[in-house]
């Protein structure tokens, strides 16, 4: 994840990350349908959390704070003074601006 969405970040990047996350997600998913294991769940959960950062990151168009995207490297108050949160109904997980 580092070498994708570190420090400095930009769309392409960000975009093969996602990718490589969800083919590690379909992976994981596959293997581990019955697995109770403590640690195979919480790798499960850091990839969720990954691919959770990554979307956050792609959808905000600015750099803000550690934020740093060099094809948006400037502030843009007008359209991003605002939060990006998830929230999971089920299975499926949506995105929201405010």
């Amino acid at each position: 994840m580092w070498n994708y969405i570190g420090i400095i970040r930009n769309e392409k990047d960000m975009n093969l990350m996602l990718r490589k996350i969800e083919k590690l997600k379909i992976r994981l998913f596959k293997i581990g349908k019955n697995i109770v294991n403590t640690r195979f769940l919480e790798l499960k959960n850091m990839v969720i959390v990954a691919g959770l950062i990554t979307t956050a990151a792609m959808i905000r168009k600015e750099s803000r704070g550690t934020h740093y995207r060099e094809d948006y490297p400037s502030v843009n108050h007008k359209d991003w003074l605002r939060h990006i949160y998830f929230e999971q109904q089920e299975k499926k997980i949506f995105t929201y601006c405010t």
